[in-house]
């Protein structure tokens, strides 16, 4: 799970004890969420870098370890089927990826089916008739008017050996086929391009005695770093934006939060105290204490219930403090 490496002096060397820590901490994170309460994780560190996407990382490993619920099934084909005839999707299947049009919903055999039209009127308007789990594979285009064509070949939907070799155990092709917002990454651009997409990492192929290359962004997949037609499980937020398109609506009982920066969390604490969230702060920062002054003040003034965080004290590396809490 944790066999990732980074190249240090041109040599592949497996990732430090104090990544893997921030990797565990993601993953027990996202396996802590409940519905019923909003769990807070708040973690001061000597250093912020790269501790954000290591735990994103990890909560998306722990995401692709189970198969996708029936209620995400159901809530999705929901928002397919309410959509106004004629709107722009993105409908991908198998490893193409088509340009389509929704065309409303059509019973068979007792089953209700979504309707996606990938063909022009004038070629013989080809349409797919979708289950409910198939209609995961179908999101609504940024583009607002597709023109469709004569003859639909649609494009790859590419798998990195990547994501295959290193993740072939895992559920990776729901993060390929479905977009939904698991988590919002609040941090500056700059920082996450870097870590994320820019630091090449790389996991160790027994089979052909070799390393594949990747970066850890190939499971964060962020909205904001994708293609316009590339499923997303995350939106990427500046920290240092005033003002940024957010819907809450596409979030879900287990969306989570992660505060990259004691500014990220000053600046957009009210706007995702509906979710889940996990707070990094750099004790060098400069908005540090003012931090840690509101973080209190929440605890103050909140209905909740201390918590041990699910891991064992000894894998704390020195220098890093969590407090951990639910929030009814």
């Amino acid at each position: 799970m944790f066999d990732l490496h980074v190249e240090n002096k041109n040599k592949w060397e497996l990732l430090p004890n104090w990544a893997n820590f921030y990797i565990m901490v993601g993953k027990t994170f996202y396996e802590s969420l409940t519905n019923k309460t909003k769990l807070r994780l708040v973690l001061t560190l000597p250093s912020r870098s790269y501790a954000g996407v290591f735990i994103a990382y990890g909560a998306m490993l722990a995401l692709i370890m189970d198969k996708v619920d029936k209620n995400t099934i159901d809530t999705h084909f929901k928002k397919i089927k309410n959509l106004d005839i004629g709107t722009s999707v993105v409908y991908r299947k198998q490893d193409r990826i088509y340009r389509g049009i929704y065309s409303g919903t059509e019973e068979i055999n007792g089953e209700e089916r979504i309707k996606i039209t990938i063909q022009e009127k004038k070629a013989g308007s080809l349409t797919e008739l979708l289950s409910s789990n198939q209609t995961l594979s179908v999101q609504v285009a940024n583009e607002k008017n597709y023109k469709l064509p004569k003859n639909p070949k649609g494009r790859e939907n590419k798998v990195s050996d990547f994501i295959k070799i290193g993740f072939q155990n895992y559920n990776y092709h729901r993060l390929l086929t479905h977009s939904q917002l698991q988590f919002y990454y609040i941090g500056r651009k700059k920082w996450i391009k870097e870590e994320a997409v820019e630091t090449e990492m790389a996991l160790y192929d027994f089979k052909k005695s070799q390393y594949v290359k990747g970066n850890l962004h190939e499971l964060l997949r962020m909205k904001e770093l994708m293609g316009e037609q590339a499923s997303y499980q995350s939106q990427l937020i500046s920290s240092s934006s005033g003002s940024h398109e957010i819907n809450l609506n596409y979030s879900t009982a287990s969306t989570f939060t992660i505060f990259d920066g004691a500014m990220s969390y000053l600046r957009w604490r009210e706007v995702f105290k509906s979710t889940h969230s996990v707070v990094i702060l750099d004790r060098t920062e400069t908005n540090f204490e003012n931090a840690i002054y509101e973080i209190s003040n929440d605890l103050l003034l909140s209905q909740k219930n201390d918590m041990d965080f699910p891991l064992n004290v000894q894998h704390i590396p020195r220098g890093i403090e969590l407090m951990f809490w639910e929030v009814y």
